[in-house]
């Protein structure tokens, strides 16, 4: 079964020395099959983790949001966020302090939630009305809200303040309150309209050059953009009725 080429008295050498009836079982199961349900059950059984283990997570990939905002609050439900307390944890920084307003240790609570930057959002949004908003625990809050009427609103909040951290860490920038709404709305009028509407059938249609007519000069042109606003470029190819 190996497949470089060995010489002859290292294969009998080989054999010598392998029991053929040896098999590599999973020890903790009883019929030696491994098991990732069984294997999750029992590394719970002996390190509870920090949520409840019995909840069906299936309601999470089923959120009518983007694969990347679902992701990221598989992360956030699970306390697997980055932040700085848990990249200090895993011994990938060396400092745990809020990188926005230097007061607290950024926790998933103080980053989502309890930051200066943070609350202006939620209180302007008025998303904050339930009586617990700022007092229930980071697993119930994230659950309630995401399940509560606003969820969608919610998730897509959690996801620009996400990214206006990373702005603040990576490129230096300390986005304004304005600027984080205005990215919220936008984001959630777009995704409001890219999940309620149905899809409508597209139809192919085929683009040629047509001849303009006799002595005429026809230039078509096209464009494209690196964000709005940001980059852009465009070009055209001028050609006369004979294609030249």
């Amino acid at each position: 079964m190996l497949a470089m080429v060995l010489l002859e008295e290292v294969k009998e050498g080989l054999k010598s020395h392998v029991i053929v009836d040896d098999v590599v079982i999973w020890g903790p199961f009883a019929n030696g099959v491994h098991s990732s349900k069984f294997v999750f059950h029992w590394l719970i059984s002996k390190s509870p983790l920090p949520f409840p283990h019995w909840v069906n997570w299936t309601w999470v990939s089923k959120l009518k949001l983007p694969q990347n905002i679902i992701h990221l609050l598989w992360l956030t439900l699970h306390g697997s966020l980055p932040t700085n307390v848990f990249r200090v944890y895993r011994h990938m920084s060396i400092h745990a302090f809020c990188n926005r307003c230097g007061n607290a240790h950024e926790t998933i609570y103080h980053l989502l939630r309890d930051c200066d930057h943070s609350t202006q959002v939620w209180q302007h949004l008025k998303l904050d009305k339930p009586s617990n908003f700022y007092t229930s625990n980071v697993f119930d809050w994230l659950v309630n809200n995401l399940k509560g009427p606003n969820g969608i609103l919610f998730a897509i909040t959690i996801w620009i303040l996400w990214k206006s951290r990373n702005a603040t860490i990576f490129h230096d920038q300390l986005w304004d309150l304005w600027q984080i709404v205005s990215q919220i709305q936008s984001f959630f009028a777009d995704i409001m309209k890219a999940f309620n509407h149905p899809r409508q059938h597209q139809q192919c249609q085929q683009v040629r050059w047509e001849t303009p007519t006799f002595l005429a000069t026809k230039i078509n042109i096209d464009g494209n953009s690196f964000g709005n606003p940001r980059r852009m470029n465009f070009g055209g190819l001028f050609r006369d009725h004979m294609g030249n």
